[in-house]
């Protein structure tokens, strides 16, 4: 148009254009009047710190110069970085260890005019605990935690109306009365040092959860990682009335302080591993809210009944197609897991104490999963041929 009223007027030096957006009217170009004479070399990055918790994300840079970039060229140097050197526009790196690290970009445009940016970032790595005792009172998510979101839906938040046993006023929880994820997953992960699960080996947390009726309930999974959330083993799963804590509710639930439970995890499966991702995954079927608190690692706070009971297992190792024995008491439910997290075999409704190992099983440790009324035990063994 002849005349028109701006709002924003702004050089394009990749193209070599001035852009005038307008009121109402688009956004409008033009070729420059005057061609800069020198470029001046700008870096851009995503972040400038990057906290690790388990494996090292990249940086992503790119240029952000003063530059047209017809016959343009671009020379990056990562000292400390993987790769090393770049000659695109837009690289990304990873630097494996703790501390700053330099990235420098040299810029040269069509008539061999140059310029030098540098920018420093800083890598540090969370220190993972050895011992968890997360009540929600303070931050959210606590430090070093992270959230996995499948569908990008709704997420974990924080609850300010109802704590564990009433005994606070804060928890997590996943609102699946207004979020219908479809049956998706959506992962509360806390980081664990399990290198002491010898000392402490059970994972303990408040649950509380109503359905909203038969067609609408939801579940709850606790998944456990050794690979930075390449892949995921299950070791709790409890849903509808397994997982309720209080009867069909088709209001938004609220726990009062009687409708909370406290289940258990049996984590020793897992002892040696400095870097275990525990995934608390809500599985949504949009059915009513589920709340978690008072994660402890070793510590039986909030049972109301705290009996433990330990189990032995032999022979282990065990040769495929042969009788496993376990001796303990109130197992409700036994089952096989292969190394990658496949459930193989699962015994219900436990009287004979025995289980039969499956022929051809290839060798390799796998869990053998003990459900009983308050716990959910994990014991290792081992396949052999």
């Amino acid at each position: 148009p002849t005349f028109i009223s701006g709002n924003s007027l702004k050089p394009f030096y990749r193209d070599a254009k001035i852009r005038l957006a307008s009121y109402g009217k688009g956004i409008f170009e033009s070729a420059l009047n005057e061609i800069p004479s020198l470029p001046i070399c700008r870096i851009t990055v995503d972040k400038l710190n990057l906290v690790a918790v388990c494996a090292v994300d990249s940086f992503y840079f790119d240029d952000y110069s003063f530059l047209n970039h017809t016959n343009a060229s671009w020379n990056w140097t990562f000292p400390t970085g993987s790769p090393s050197s770049s000659t695109a526009r837009n690289p990304s790196v990873k630097f494996s260890s703790a501390g700053d690290h330099l990235a420098i970009l040299q810029i040269t445009d069509a008539a061999g005019h140059t310029d030098i940016d540098s920018l420093t970032v800083n890598v540090s790595f969370f220190q993972l605990q050895t011992g968890i005792h997360e009540d929600f009172q303070t931050n959210f998510l606590p430090n070093g935690w992270s959230i996995n979101n499948e569908d990008g839906g709704g997420t974990w938040s924080l609850s300010t109306n109802a704590g564990g046993y009433g005994n606070s006023s804060q928890a997590a929880v996943f609102n699946n009365y207004d979020i219908n994820s479809q049956h998706t997953s959506d992962d509360l992960v806390m980081p664990l040092d399990a290198s002491h699960l010898d000392i402490q080996p059970y994972l303990y947390f408040d649950v509380a959860y109503a359905r909203w009726g038969s067609g609408y309930s939801d579940s709850l999974a606790v998944m456990i990682s050794t690979d930075c959330g390449a892949s995921y083993q299950q070791v709790y799963l409890k849903g509808g009335t397994s997982l309720a804590t209080s009867p069909d509710n088709q209001s938004s639930f609220i726990p009062t302080g009687d409708q909370w439970r406290t289940d258990s995890v049996d984590l020793s499966a897992f002892f040696g591993q400095t870097n275990v991702q525990v995934a608390f995954r809500n599985i949504g079927g949009w059915g009513n809210n589920i709340y978690l608190d008072n994660i402890n690692l070793g510590s039986m706070a909030g049972l109301q009944d705290p009996t433990k009971t330990d189990f032995s297992i032999y022979p282990n190792p065990i040769q495929s197609g042969s009788c496993l024995h376990v001796d303990g008491e109130g197992i409700q439910k036994m089952k096989l897991i292969s190394p990658d997290g496949k459930s193989l075999k699962t015994i219900s409704n436990v009287q004979s104490k025995t289980i039969e190992i499956p022929e051809n099983l290839s060798t390799g440790t796998y869990i053998l999963q003990i459900e009983t009324k308050n716990q959910l035990l994990n014991k290792a063994i081992v396949i052999i041929r």
